[in-house]
């Protein structure tokens, strides 16, 4: 801790001498300054407890709410479905979500032989990579196409050249030879 103290004396009077009043104007300066930290200090340590026993009450309640069972009641209090928690509750609703029938835009429908969602997820995600491999299949093909058409136009191009300039003949001839 650092503690910077200023002090003022106003006036000297024969009760005391300079020094005393100083030592009384420091003593003061020092406990105003440590009761300031002090309760800034227990301030943050009083939050830091409150707050750390508060997340340990609510996860505890919510554990405990989470273990209890779970009752599903019509309107009249009747027991339609029981569940022993609420972990088993939700998967029973996800299970039945996701083996709801639907039509082809993910739209719960009992008409006509429809798939689940389950099916159209996984046909949509399957669908979804066939048509991005595909894509790139089609991508490196066309480059490895072009690439050795390329080069075999070069080579045809070449020889067509010279057989049109007759430079093989120019090359064999006697005027090149000495």
């Amino acid at each position: 801790m650092k503690i910077k103290i200023e002090v003022d004396v106003e006036y000297l009077s024969d009760e005391g001498s300079i020094d005393d009043q100083v030592k009384d104007a420091i003593a003061a300066k020092i406990v105003d300054q440590i009761n300031e930290g002090s309760i800034s200090s227990l301030a943050a340590t009083a939050e830091k407890m409150i707050n750390d026993r508060a997340y340990t009450l609510v996860d505890d309640v919510f554990k405990r709410i989470m273990d209890e069972p779970i009752a599903i009641t019509d309107n009249w209090g009747k027991v339609q479905k029981e569940y022993k928690n609420t972990e088993t509750m939700i998967k029973d609703r996800f299970d039945k979500f996701m083996l709801e029938r639907v039509d082809n835009e993910g739209r719960a429908s009992s008409y006509g032989d429809h798939q689940t969602r389950m099916d159209l997820i996984i046909r949509k995600q399957l669908d979804k990579t066939a048509k991005e491999f595909t894509t790139n299949a089609v991508k490196e093909v066309t480059e490895k196409i072009k690439s050795v058409l390329s080069d075999d136009l070069k080579l045809a191009l070449g020889d067509r050249l010279i057989n049109m300039m007759e430079i093989d003949k120019v090359l064999h001839s006697k005027k090149l030879n000495p």
